[in-house]
């Protein structure tokens, strides 16, 4: 019979995520991983055969999460336009200031990855959808409540939204200030159609 597990399987991948994120799939190294997560290489084996398979639990957990909670603010809020607003605002807020000056992790990986790995490509694109499917979604109920434009093209204004959003995380990595994202944030709201305060 084995040993028992001395760690969390989630906060290894967590730990995973956050050197991915801020050296990409290249530059982290099995020693970067060994440091981040405070496991020895043999343990790290046993839990993932490799660094690909704990760069996709990671890429997968990040997705979970943060695309969770976007679905979660945009599908809660009572005011649709409201709560577009203050996604697109946490964004320029968390885009501007210490761990979000790594950009986003699906962002990163798309950059890296998307083109040369199926399996990266996909879990991308499915990320991109679930946010787009979010934004959309407010958009619709915006519509039905003549807080924007009803010919308007939800779904186009939803992937605009999603551009927006990995636009402001782009700009934060640049070193752009909250005020400026910020800015950003609320002209691509004055963009919806016919929008009603």
């Amino acid at each position: 019979m084995g040993r028992p597990r001395s760690y969390v399987p989630a906060d290894v991948v967590t730990a995973a995520v956050r050197a991915f994120r801020r050296h990409g799939y290249a530059g982290t190294s099995l020693d970067d991983l060994t440091r981040a997560t405070g496991l020895r290489r043999g343990s790290l084996y046993a839990a993932y055969p490799g660094k690909r398979a704990l760069f996709l639990a990671a890429l997968d957990q990040y997705t979970d999460a943060t695309v969770g909670h976007f679905e979660r603010t945009l599908g809660a809020a009572d005011d649709p336009v409201a709560g577009i607003a203050q996604a697109l605002a946490r964004v320029a807020r968390v885009a501007a200031d210490g761990e979000g000056r790594h950009g986003c992790f699906v962002v990163n990986t798309a950059s890296e990855l998307a083109g040369r790995d199926d399996e990266v490509q996909k879990a991308v694109a499915a990320a991109f959808a679930r946010l787009e499917a979010a934004f959309s979604g407010a958009i619709e109920r915006a519509q039905a409540a003549g807080r924007v434009a009803a010919e308007a093209d939800a779904r186009a204004l939803g992937r605009l939204c999603v551009t927006v959003m990995q636009g402001l995380r782009v700009l934060g990595t640049a070193g752009l200030t909250e005020a400026q994202l910020q800015q950003v944030a609320t002209a691509a709201l004055g963009a919806l159609p016919g929008r009603q305060s």
